[in-house]
């Protein structure tokens, strides 16, 4: 039976491509290895690697456990709030060079952010509350090549 939702799984993808690329949903890891996962994930160091990837939309799959999450050099304009939410372990995330108008909520074990080069022209007052960002002095927030007007 997996054997055959695996080939079922890369059939799909295979008949994406071939058909219209933009209606799949990516899937960020996969322990399938007949599936071409969209990121790079490391078992060892926690982290999904999704840089560069041409990526429209936030991965579907990232596995919860991860802390390390690099999603720079994409073409995402928005977050998922609550995929990002559920990644309760998450300790540094990096989202450059996208085009992120606006931030989500982002979990409270949270100490690095890299947001920069996005078109952020707003910063709400609750965007890191309850963040560990305002708990703790060692953290970091990058925000350069914004536009952030309020």
């Amino acid at each position: 039976m997996l054997k055959m939702m695996s080939h079922d799984l890369l059939t799909l993808f295979s008949f994406c491509l071939l058909v219209d690329s933009s209606k799949c949903v990516e899937v960020a890891c996969s322990n399938d290895t007949n599936v071409n996962a969209v990121c790079e994930c490391t078992e060892r160091t926690r982290t999904v690697n999704c840089t560069n990837r041409g990526l429209n939309e936030w991965p579907v799959g990232i596995p919860v456990n991860k802390k390390f999450l690099y999603l720079s050099d994409n073409n995402l304009n928005k977050i998922d709030t609550n995929a990002l939410l559920e990644l309760q372990e998450l300790i540094s995330i990096n989202l450059a060079n996208n085009s992120l108008t606006s931030l989500p909520e982002f979990p409270k074990t949270i100490y690095s952010i890299n947001i920069d080069h996005n078109r952020i022209s707003i910063l709400k007052n609750t965007t890191f509350q309850g963040s560990n960002l305002v708990n703790h002095l060692l953290c970091t927030v990058y925000l350069l090549i914004n536009v952030i007007v309020q």
